[in-house]
């Protein structure tokens, strides 16, 4: 169900051209997706750390990182 809902959120982001709230709601998806998907995980928050470089939102870029590297090391 988490899914399906931050599934919204991505679509309506993006529908709307809101880049912040896509990446967060990329980074949430990462979330929800790591223990059974650790690539696709990585991937949503690959996408959620370009968008936040492009955008120059320094401490969600930041948040973003720390996120990667705490999948990185369970």
């Amino acid at each position: 169900k988490a899914l399906y809902f931050v599934n919204q959120a991505l679509k309506t982001a993006r529908k709307n051209g809101a880049a912040k709230h896509e990446a967060i709601a990329l980074s949430v998806k990462a979330g929800i997706v790591h223990e059974k998907r650790p690539k696709m995980a990585r991937s949503y928050l690959e996408q959620a750390r370009k968008l936040s470089a492009k955008m120059g939102a320094q401490p969600l870029l930041q948040k973003i990182s720390g996120t990667m590297k705490d999948f990185a090391n369970p």
